[in-house]
């Protein structure tokens, strides 16, 4: 009766239903005869609803190209194990510990949503290494929901359709040991874009090419394909793009992924913030609706459960805000209510310039956010400053529908004048 309730919320989660039934007498009586025995194990229980759901056999047969015995309980370990390909290597924590210098300050690039990337020298080569924490300062993180995450993100990015795209970081290998997960990736890094913009180090060509780049890989992820729906990431962040030698942007993190091969009730997965402050775009949530209101976060559509892709064309947008305004949300300190947001920021000083423009009848057609000391450099256009700008805009209003998609969005960065003045500068 519970699992047929008319309020989704009160229904109970296949864990509780799964101790539920084995918990009956018939069921502790009589397991050799049910053929369950080797559920009444508690590890066994916990690793099937916390692993085996997550890792369907027919996506590993699928995806891997192995073959797992239907008789065999296994964890995502042992599944990734039993279809490695690739080349993916399994690190001791001792191997991530020797390439990253003891994880070093000199090796340290930053901080993603629920751990740290460091750079590391392997084999000869520079690469990055990713390593999650459970003591995260500003997201909550439950015990085993870091390697829940870090076997979803290798599935995903083992998957053919993923490692074919430029801008998806490519996996080496992954450290699996009790408390210590990590992955290393095939990437030598400039920095992240978080941190390019807090140094200041980027050029405005720069900035157009991470924007179209960054654009692409988002519309990629948003396609639908006859097998599979659209990805919506769901915690894009300037943190969580890294930036290659070529100043090409590439997404390394995926802790909130739904859509594509993973299932719709991936969603649902988690009762916290499902997001990265600054970039939130809440258009499904259940409670604390008093503080996300507080602290600016999108509330376009409260009414459903679905996570359309248009979420992350409202980090998108923040991200863009930030590569032209040279302003980023920090999260040390995000329940300041003397720096706002840079989206809030943004559209307090669209109304102002509309408010002075009131005058004319109609909103100021050459407002322009670029910072100034970008104005001068080679490639910048007042009118792609002002085209930037009110896609950036766009893609922060209140309601979804109402915000272009991120096909629409490549169209339109391509083009600005700039890719016509510096397409093979901009690897065009």
């Amino acid at each position: 009766m519970h699992c047929v309730n008319s309020d989704p919320r009160k229904r109970p989660t296949m864990r509780r239903i799964l101790g539920n039934l084995l918990s009956l007498s018939v069921v502790t009586r009589h397991a050799p005869i049910i053929g369950v025995q080797w559920f009444l194990s508690r590890d066994y229980a916990y690793q099937l609803s916390r692993s085996l759901l997550k890792w369907p056999r027919q996506k590993f047969s699928q995806f891997f190209q192995c073959q797992i015995p239907a008789n065999k309980m296994l964890s995502g370990h042992e599944l990734v194990q039993s279809g490695r390909r690739n080349g993916v290597e399994v690190f001791p924590y001792e191997t991530l510990r020797m390439i990253t210098d003891g994880f070093g300050k000199e090796n340290f690039i930053g901080k993603f949503q629920y751990g740290r990337v460091y750079r590391g020298k392997f084999q000869g080569r520079t690469v990055t290494v990713k390593i999650w924490e459970l003591d995260v300062k500003f997201y909550r993180v439950f015990q085993n929901e870091n390697e829940v995450r870090m076997w979803d993100e290798i599935l995903f990015l083992q998957h053919p359709r993923s490692i074919s795209h430029p801008n998806l970081v490519k996996l080496l290998g992954y450290c699996y040991e009790e408390g210590k997960l990590g992955v290393v990736y095939d990437l030598n890094p400039v920095d992240t874009v978080f941190n390019a913009v807090m140094k200041d180090s980027l050029t405005w060509l720069q900035r157009v090419k991470i924007a179209i780049g960054f654009a692409s890989l988002l519309s990629f992820l948003h396609a639908k394909t006859p097998q599979n729906l659209p990805y919506v990431v769901r915690n894009l962040d300037a943190a969580h793009i890294m930036l290659d030698q070529d100043y090409s942007p590439i997404l390394y993190d995926f802790g909130w992924l739904t859509g594509g091969i993973f299932p719709n009730w991936r969603s649902k997965r988690g009762r916290f913030v499902q997001g990265c402050y600054g970039y939130y775009d809440f258009v499904s949530t259940r409670g604390a609706l008093a503080f996300f209101c507080k602290t600016g976060i999108d509330m376009g559509k409260l009414s459903t459960d679905e996570w359309p892709a248009e979420c992350d064309g409202y980090a998108f947008g923040v991200v863009v805000l930030g590569l032209i305004t040279k302003r980023i949300s920090v999260r040390e300190d995000p329940h300041n209510p003397k720096i706002p947001l840079v989206s809030q920021w943004a559209l307090d000083e669209y109304e102002a310039a509309a408010d002075r423009a009131s005058s004319t009848g109609s909103p100021p057609s050459t407002f322009t956010l670029v910072h100034q000391s970008l104005v001068e450099e080679p490639g910048f256009y007042a009118s792609d400053g002002i085209e930037i700008t009110r896609l950036a805009l766009e893609c922060l209003t209140p309601r979804f529908l109402d915000r272009p998609t991120m096909k629409h969005i490549v169209k339109r960065l391509l083009k600005l004048s700039v890719i016509r003045s510096h397409a093979s500068e901009l690897g065009i």
